[in-house]
């Protein structure tokens, strides 16, 4: 007789197979969360306040006619954006912004005009802040000079930048804030001080941008 088929006790499966994917196959990676600016942001306020605070004790701010002329038609304007940036406008930057500038204001009587917005993308790293006042300054070459030698943190690795058409002076570097690698350039001249700094940057890159940065903040005429 034929042999009867085999089965197994009651409500007995056969183990399920292992399901493998393609070669080389692995779990999709998880999506990289934003990296928040790893940064304190009211050091750098400190440290462009200053920057620009020490010049007042070396007098390099004059309210003589003359001056006054020559830098009449000289101010600084907050473009909407800047490089392509988008002016960070939330409430914790426009109170660091407006505490830079009520020190400059403070610190400069003569001052007719001052800005202080940040730009950029926190989650991309590409924070710039920048400072800047329009006054008759006596003298922009010792303006530069202090400027730089009066900061809160050391400016190394300076690099003079040709200003061309523009004219003044301008010198770029870098500095570490609140542990944080950043390029900073300054420029004056007779009707306006200036610093653009850059968070996470290099020299080279600021060098390479500060020419239209600059022509964005400063306006003649």
């Amino acid at each position: 007789m034929p042999a009867q088929p085999t089965y197994g006790p009651p409500g007995f499966q056969p183990p399920a197979q292992p399901i493998y994917g393609p070669p080389g196959f692995s779990p999709p990676p998880q999506p990289r969360k934003p990296r928040a600016l790893p940064i304190t942001l009211v050091s750098i306020a400190i440290a462009l306040v200053l920057c620009v605070g020490g010049l007042a004790v070396i007098g390099v701010l004059t309210d003589d006619g003359a001056r006054k002329s020559k830098s009449a038609n000289i101010t600084v304007v907050e473009p909407a954006t800047l490089g392509a940036r988008p002016k960070l406008d939330s409430p914790k930057f426009t109170q660091i912004a407006k505490t830079m500038l009520d020190k400059a204001a403070t610190d400069f009587p003569g001052v007719t005009k001052s800005v202080g917005p940040f730009y950029g993308v926190p989650a991309k790293d590409n924070v710039v802040i920048a400072l800047a006042i329009a006054a008759p300054i006596a003298h922009p070459d010792i303006a530069l000079s202090a400027s730089l030698t009066s900061a809160s943190h050391p400016v190394e690795e300076t690099v003079v930048v040709n200003t061309g058409s523009a004219g003044g002076n301008a010198t770029c570097g870098t500095t570490k804030i609140s542990g944080s690698d950043m390029a900073i350039c300054v420029w004056t001249d007779e009707g306006s001080l200036g610093m653009l700094i850059w968070y996470n940057s290099t020299v080279s890159a600021a060098v390479a941008e500060f020419p239209a940065l600059r022509a964005e903040i400063k306006k003649v005429g």
